[in-house]
C-alpha cells in the first residue's frame, strides 16, 4: 500500500501508480472529504458550464432509451446522401424497423 506524506504547507502527493490507474494529472480537481475518520480523495468529475443539462436523469434516460433501439436494431440507415435520409424521414423509403 502506497504512503504519502504531509509536506510544509499541508501538501501531499498522490502516489504515481495511483495516479496512474485513475488518469489524473496535474491540474486535475479532486474532492477530498472526511468520513467515518479517514481522507477520502476521489477525481472530480467537472461538468462545463452549459453541458450541465447532459447529466440530468432526464437526459441520461433519453440516453439509455436510445442505446437501447441501437442494440435492438430499431434504427434506420445508413443514407447515401441527404437526399436519401430526407426520402425516408418523409416516407418515401423503407429502411430499417
Amino acid at each position: 500500500m502506497p504512503i504519502a506524506t504531509i509536506r510544509p504547507k499541508h501538501q501531499l502527493t498522490i502516489p504515481r501508480a495511483i495516479r496512474d490507474k485513475l488518469h489524473l494529472s496535474e491540474g486535475d480537481q479532486v474532492i477530498v472529504r472526511e468520513e467515518a475518520g479517514r481522507i477520502v480523495i476521489e477525481p472530480a468529475k467537472v461538468v462545463p458550464a452549459g453541458q450541465e443539462y447532459f447529466s440530468t436523469p432526464q437526459w441520461q434516460a433519453k440516453e439509455a432509451e436510445a442505446e437501447a433501439d441501437v442494440a435492438a436494431g430499431r434504427v434506420s440507415g445508413p443514407f447515401a446522401d441527404a437526399e436519401a435520409l430526407l426520402a425516408h424521414l418523409h416516407g418515401k423509403t423503407k429502411v430499417g424497423f
